[in-house]
């Protein structure tokens, strides 16, 4: 189980923390990527997907990868305070393509505001559908679809 999310003070679930690593036989088995504030973007995401998810992914070796996509932390979602932009949801789609053989399965988990929720969910199904395609260059796509959002 892996979880990037915002993590400040008496936001919920209020768990999360780095320490939280299961229990039980489950134990070592959740990595938790918690943002103590907020605001964080593409390269803080990009960061902790290069640096940590991703080898530890790979180390884990999966059949499968299940994604709970939630897209609370787009820019311009009033609830979780982040600056996520469509190119950065499609990068991580991308990045777990490399794992279970490209066998990724998505499920929508939410967004509170529907025009960054509906772009985000966009990137990811054109990065499941063309796996292969190379992503638009980031600066100039991040600035175009925070435009639009805005």
């Amino acid at each position: 189980y892996v979880s990037l999310h915002r993590h400040t003070h008496g936001f919920y679930p209020r768990t999360g923390a780095h320490t939280d690593v299961g229990t039980g036989e489950g134990a070592g088995f959740t990595l938790n990527v918690p943002w103590e504030r907020t605001g964080m973007g593409e390269d803080e995401y990009r960061a902790a997907f290069e640096d940590v998810v991703m080898p530890v992914a790979a180390q884990f070796d999966p059949q499968l990868v299940l994604v709970s996509a939630g897209f609370d932390a787009s820019h311009g979602d009033p609830m979780g305070g982040m600056n996520l932009t469509p190119s950065a949801y499609a990068f991580m789609t991308h990045e777990l393509q490399k794992l279970a053989g490209g066998r990724v399965l998505c499920a929508l988990e939410g967004g509170y505001k529907l025009r960054p929720t509906a772009t985000g969910v966009a990137a990811v199904l054109r990065a499941l559908v063309s796996p292969d395609a190379p992503l638009p260059p980031c600066e100039q796509l991040a600035a175009d679809e925070k435009a639009q959002i805005a």
